[in-house]
């Protein structure tokens, strides 16, 4: 049912004219346009008012989709437009949006640009300005990805200057090099550091251990 007035603006405006009657009733919870026998019978003797059995003593469940779609946008009872006149105003309307505007040759002129085309040119250039702030914030983040991770990371070399230590034996060495795998701001400080300081350390390293 629903689908058949989806479309139709002026199902709307005839119902809410039908409601609005001096001898008609509503019911607001179940969207009921009410008529005594008399007042039915007398609306019926005017053959405009034929259709409008449709929308009388029944419910009208599509009745809150339709004013939530059409709103206040809508005629009601005569003012109700025809689809032809429906069709001229739309027309009309269309030719005012897009900046054309008949002179009195009867040629439009769009010269002009209209107050979408400014509109739709503001909005491209609120999102060039927000994908551009997003590219900066995703470098941005890309650079301190880098970082962590070199943080997270031994320095190359490392085995080799561990297992070139003079006076260890091996066990001592893969001790000692698996504590600074675990720990690698250790281990960058350490490869720094002279042979001598180096062999300090890993001594230290030992005793504690």
């Amino acid at each position: 049912m629903f689908e058949r007035y989806s479309d139709d603006p002026n199902t709307l405006g005839r119902i809410n004219y039908l409601k609005n009657l001096s001898a008609a009733g509503w019911d607001e919870v179940d969207f009921i346009v009410t008529f005594h026998h008399e007042h039915y019978t007398h609306h019926f003797e005017d053959g405009k008012n034929k259709g409008d059995d449709e929308f009388i003593n029944k419910p009208l469940p599509y009745y809150g989709i339709l004013a939530t779609i059409f709103g206040n946008s809508v005629a009601t009872g005569q003012f109700v437009r025809t689809s032809q006149e429906q069709f001229s105003v739309d027309m009309c309307d269309n030719s005012h949006k897009d900046g054309m505007t008949p002179n009195e040759s009867g040629t439009s002129s769009g010269n002009k640009p209209s107050k979408r085309a400014k509109k739709d040119d503001s909005v491209v250039d609120g999102l060039v300005r927000a994908i551009d702030r997003g590219t900066e914030t995703l470098a941005s983040l890309a650079e301190v990805i880098k970082e962590v991770v070199a943080a997270k990371t031994t320095p190359e070399g490392l085995f080799e200057e561990v297992d070139n230590l003079p006076g260890f034996e091996l066990e001592h060495k893969s001790k000692y090099f698996a504590y600074l795998v675990a720990n690698p701001d250790i281990a960058r400080a350490f490869i720094k550091l002279p042979l001598l300081y180096k062999i300090s350390w890993i001594s230290t390293f030992l005793n504690q251990n």
